[in-house]
């Protein structure tokens, strides 16, 4: 879950959170206006006062029910809020933590790649060495090649037989 999935969520929650206790004051609210109006009927309807006490006992009944429900459900949306903060830090923590580890890795590979460049240089600079070691190896062949055909005609003309060449 994203940190703008989550902040839209804690939002969303905020809100219902704020909705409940909207009802809970409403709910007490009329609560008061109920035992007001019960006071005013007290005085105004004397002998009838049973009947309408018999009423308003109930509409208090259901009222306190829906305040009861409400308060349930306000104590678990308060859970529900304590555990998402909790999910919330551990997804940030995670999250804290891949970015430290990708950033070794950026790190890891950027010294790599500087190594690798070095090496390919070094590479280089060995072919080109060996290219010019070759290129040598073949002037002095042909050069040996020269001095052993100088030698071959120098040995005929003195007359001399099968001597080695030197090495």
């Amino acid at each position: 879950m994203s940190h703008a999935e989550e902040k839209k969520e804690m939002q969303f929650l905020n809100e219902r959170f704020a909705n409940h206790i909207d009802k809970v004051h409403f709910f007490a609210w009329q609560n008061e206006q109920l035992e007001k109006e019960v006071n005013s009927l007290k005085d105004k309807l004397g002998k009838e006062w049973n009947e309408v006490k018999v009423q308003i006992m109930r509409e208090l009944d259901q009222v306190r029910r829906r305040l009861e429900n409400a308060n349930g459900e306000n104590a678990k949306l308060v859970q529900r809020v304590a555990i998402l903060e909790v999910e919330v830090k551990e997804n940030r923590q995670r999250a804290d933590d891949k970015a430290k580890q990708a950033q070794q890795e950026r790190e890891k590979n950027e010294l790599m790649i500087v190594q690798l460049r070095d090496i390919e240089e070094e590479c280089n600079i060995l072919r080109r060495r060996v290219e010019s070691h070759d290129k040598q190896r073949d002037k002095d062949r042909l050069v040996i090649a020269g001095l052993s055909e100088k030698y071959q005609e120098a040995k005929k003309e003195l007359g001399v037989g099968d001597v080695e060449a030197p090495q």
